[in-house]
């Protein structure tokens, strides 16, 4: 092996030794055929022995049946056919010998020789048995049409067999046809090459033979080169056209983001990749294989003519395509578009609207491909031939009844897509709906969760909801109610109320909450006992309620501190004795505290 591989390099004296190697192997494979040649024939007559007393029997079976002459000519051919079978079947256990490794003529292993014995055994048992059968079919009046059809079936039976046979033993055969020079010079590349496709050259060669014999062309057998030719020619330039345009497919989808990093259509179209290869190599193989056709002498191109089977269906099948084309392109565009609005408003600081948008996407999404799956099912059935509009009116029958029978669900998806698009309410706001506050834990397309302060759990339909009052829209006011004493100095009090504001302010803890300075505004009421002032702190929309708490303490604490005077709740109250006694009213009527 070594001198054959440096032979291969161009070694003269490899060459030389290899010649030498390849002789003296020569000369023992011919002193093992001729030792092995008697016994194998002695083997071959000792099984053809029973044959022929078979024969003569069958002979003699034959000669009493003499007045039955449809009986004579069963046993004779299926006699017959027995005896070319079982001969045929000895003679290639004569070649193999799968039982017996010291009578093989032919230099294979165990496994190969039993491989190939039963494999060839097959083809001879189909080939005799589709031979006898149309010969005692003719003798029940079968119709020659009949006869033909028979004799092609059998031999295509035949020439499949052999077929799946050459793709059965590819890998050894390959191993073999590649050799020991896988890695020399451009002859041991070519065996290569070869080695890996040589199943389907020989596979074409056999199917071309029945081919041409069972389309019984002009000089079939002599036109075997030319079917090969052909055939091969017809073979290379479709895997040379599909080699160009798989490759033009997979460089249009490189690239699936654009210089900034968003994604294109181009990279949307990524996710079909699979799909639209293996449509293209479908296609591919449907053109190749009428090419075919038409190179052996079908005239395929008349299968779609217009008005033919062949060019409606083609022309059905283009309709179905171009239409799952367009709603797909609908569906990835629309897509493609939402993302980068998304992407536009973040840009543009707009994030409360994107994260509407975010809400809503799933949602539109799939009320998009509701919509272009039906369109797209409907289309198929019409272009198939069904009709469809029974499936329009029950269709239209069915809604209108669901409609009327569940107008609160259908309320509650439109006013909740409402609410939503006008951005009424986002998850963390606290609002009050149908008179229940809480914060928004949850928003759904139908139904808005609170949380309220006592840990419980509102589920509120939207269809209940008349008004949303939203405290969490960027600006709150803590409000400010003070009661004086009629007597009580307001303008010092004004002054008071603006000192603690303004001492709040300074607090780290609450400058970032208060928006402003206090907004006084004035006496808001005057009796004949208290004076009320209103005002307001401005502050952010979350720090309403812990700026109005720290205000009430820190008031509470000045007051204590300053001796203003708040108001005092008082009530008069008259006591009259049940006997309708006078009292004096100075006496009786006393000022309760409340």
């Amino acid at each position: 092996a070594a001198a054959l591989d440096r032979a291969e390099a161009g070694d003269t004296d490899a060459v030389a030794a290899a010649d030498e190697v390849g002789a003296t192997q020569g000369l023992r494979i011919a002193a093992l055929l001729l030792r092995r040649t008697p016994y194998a024939l002695g083997r071959l007559l000792l099984d053809l022995a029973p044959l022929l007393v078979f024969a003569g029997v069958a002979r003699a079976a034959a000669a009493q049946l003499g007045s039955t002459p449809q009986a004579i000519v069963i046993v004779r051919e299926v006699g017959g056919a027995y005896l070319i079978a079982r001969a045929m079947i000895h003679l290639l256990d004569a070649l193999f010998a799968p039982d017996q490794a010291g009578l093989r003529l032919v230099g294979l292993s165990d496994s190969a020789a039993m491989f190939s014995f039963r494999w060839l055994r097959r083809i001879v048992a189909a080939g005799v048995g589709f031979y006898v059968l149309p010969a005692i079919g003719d003798l029940f009046g079968m119709y020659p049409e009949m006869h033909e059809a028979l004799l092609k079936m059998g031999g295509l039976v035949v020439h499949v067999l052999v077929a799946l046979m050459i793709l059965r033993s590819r890998v050894p055969v390959a191993a073999w046809l590649r050799g020991d020079g896988a890695a020399g010079g451009g002859l041991a590349q070519l065996r290569v090459q070869f080695a890996q496709s040589w199943h389907w050259f020989a596979i074409m060669f056999v199917l071309g033979l029945w081919l041409i014999t069972a389309m019984e062309l002009h000089n079939g057998p002599t036109s075997v080169p030319y079917f090969v030719l052909v055939t091969f020619g017809v073979l290379a330039g479709s895997r040379v056209v599909g080699i160009v345009l798989l490759g033009v497919f997979a460089r249009f989808l490189q690239g699936p983001v654009d210089a900034e990093g968003e994604r294109t259509l181009q990279g949307q179209l990524c996710g079909y990749a699979p799909l639209l290869r293996g449509l293209l190599r479908g296609a591919i193989v449907l053109l190749t294989g009428l090419a075919l056709l038409q190179v052996w002498g079908i005239d395929a191109g008349s299968w779609f003519v217009p008005g033919a089977l062949g060019g409606r269906l083609v022309a059905t099948a283009v309709r179905l395509v171009l239409s799952a084309l367009a709603a797909i392109a609908v569906w990835e565009v629309l897509n493609l578009w939402l993302e980068r609005y998304l992407g536009w408003l973040s840009a543009d600081g707009e994030g409360v609207r994107a994260a509407r948008l975010r809400t809503l996407l799933p949602m539109l999404r799939t009320i998009l491909m509701v919509v272009l799956v039906v369109i797209l099912a409907l289309s198929t059935l019409a272009e198939i031939g069904v009709d469809i509009a029974p499936l329009l009116a029950g269709a239209g029958i069915i809604g209108v009844a669901i409609g009327f029978g569940s107008q609160k669900l259908v309320q509650d998806l439109i006013t909740g897509i409402f609410l939503l698009l006008e951005n009424a309410v986002q998850v963390g706001d606290t609002v009050t709906v149908a008179n229940l506050t809480g914060v928004v834990e949850h928003l759904s397309i139908r139904t808005i969760r609170l949380r309220a302060t006592d840990g419980s759990v509102h589920i509120i339909p939207f269809s209940s909801v008349g008004t949303v009052t939203n405290v969490n829209r960027g600006v709150a006011n803590a409000q400010v109610l003070v009661e004086l004493e009629f007597s009580e100095d307001v303008d010092r009090v004004f002054a008071a109320l603006r000192e603690v504001v303004g001492e709040m302010r300074l607090d780290p803890n609450f400058d970032y909450r208060i928006a402003g300075d206090l907004v006084l505004q004035g006496v808001d009421r005057v009796d004949a006992s208290t004076v009320t002032i209103l005002g307001q702190i401005p502050c952010v929309d979350t720090a309403r309620w812990p700026v109005q708490r720290e205000f009430n303490r820190r008031w509470k604490l000045y007051v204590g501190a300053n001796k203003i005077q708040l108001a005092r709740r008082s009530q008069e109250w008259s006591i009259r004795h049940p006997l309708d006694v006078r009292i004096d009213p100075p006496a009786m009527n006393a000022r309760v505290p409340q």
